[in-house]
């Protein structure tokens, strides 16, 4: 399925991309809840003129941004954009008619992959956003006294949210 194809990204390998794509975003995200959790839920998060619709506002303008930057990756006439990265190599597993190859990314295809990712995680986020203030009356209801529910919540969007920029 096409609609798919920029999570891709996630299974290229390099010994550093794990600690950007996971390990620190989930760091992060784990000291912006424990934060959360301390201060009993006193942080604005989903209300209005909270850390979502911040964000949110953001991720509208990122949005475009991720899109242009990956046409001008895509188009960029330079033959250094053609060639293998420096250093250790960023690796994707492909299957090509029923045989499956190991290729070494050039520049452009890494930064394409990167740049397809990032657009669609900052849709998809920026939508999470949108559900959750319109639902949120509704969210409210089923977690106000627990602050579990709460911080679940605030880990799973924040992490995401940070996936993006680091």
């Amino acid at each position: 399925m096409r609609l798919f194809k920029p999570i891709i990204y996630l299974t290229v390998e390099h010994p550093e991309k794990r600690k950007y794509d996971f390990w620190l975003p989930a760091a992060f995200a784990c000291a912006f809840t424990a934060i959360y959790i301390f201060l009993d839920g006193t942080i604005k998060f989903i209300e209005s003129g909270g850390i979502v619709d911040s964000i949110n506002q953001l991720l509208a303008l990122l949005v475009g941004f991720f899109i242009a930057a990956l046409a001008a990756v895509a188009t960029f006439n330079s033959p250094s954009m053609d060639e293998k990265t420096l250093g250790k190599p960023f690796l994707l597993k492909e299957n090509y008619k029923g045989e499956n190859y190991v290729v070494e990314l050039t520049r452009r295809r890494f930064l394409s992959l990167m740049f397809g990712y990032l657009s669609v995680l900052t849709i998809v986020l920026y939508v999470i956003g949108v559900a959750a203030k319109v639902f949120a009356p509704y969210f409210q209801v089923l977690v106000q006294e627990n602050i579990a529910m709460q911080s679940i919540f605030v880990f799973i969007y924040i992490c995401f949210w940070l996936g993006i920029y680091l």
